[in-house]
């Protein structure tokens, strides 16, 4: 994406983990260990895997429309006045990828920052932004989400950095529980 007027944009809200990453990231980190251990595949937790797969959102499905007058919910929608969006099928070579896919979609939407994702060290080539104006982002496949990083409240410990890396870690624990609830001794006290 390039940015062509030159102004500086920033999300209209106070930086979060961007949760559509942080489900993203368990939902596709899920899905890859429930194939990992079915199949025997070989990739460890925290690398890509090899499971491609074609995606069609339902915005950009060949039938949904923007529509020139207001939605009848009484016609069908091929039958309104609208210009019919193109069909595209997204192609992902792993669901590694997706989970970057997913993340960074929320960025390019102008609703989050990219540390409410990832850390801009885990995803980044370098910081020199390429003459497109974009930025250089390493091949997703090749992304490992490592970087932690410390909290004002919690002095001495460190954390993941956004969305992507806690909901792997979700689905992780939840993965190697077996779906049984996490004991009360290691619940989360409350602050």
């Amino acid at each position: 994406m390039i940015n062509r007027h030159g102004i500086s944009f920033k999300p209209p809200f106070p930086a979060y983990p961007s949760g559509h990453a942080t489900f993203g990231g368990a939902l596709f980190q899920s899905i890859r260990l429930y194939y990992k251990r079915r199949d025997n595949l070989a990739f460890a937790d925290d690398e890509a895997d090899n499971i491609s797969f074609e995606y069609v959102s339902d915005e950009l499905n060949g039938v949904n429309r923007d529509l020139r007058v207001p939605y009848n919910p009484n016609q069908p929608i091929q039958e309104q006045l609208g210009t019919v969006r193109t069909r595209v099928v997204t192609k992902f070579s792993s669901l590694w990828e997706a989970i970057f896919s997913n993340a960074i979609s929320r960025i390019y939407l102008g609703v989050h920052w990219r540390f409410d994702a990832f850390a801009p060290q885990d995803i980044l080539n370098s910081n020199t932004v390429l003459p497109s104006g974009n930025s250089d982002f390493k091949d997703p496949n090749q992304i490992r989400y490592e970087t932690m990083g410390t909290r004002a409240d919690r002095p001495g410990q460190f954390f993941p950095v956004g969305g992507v890396p806690l909901g792997i870690g979700i689905a992780n624990d939840i993965f190697q529980s077996n779906l049984q609830p996490t004991p009360a001794a290691l619940q989360p006290q409350r602050r």
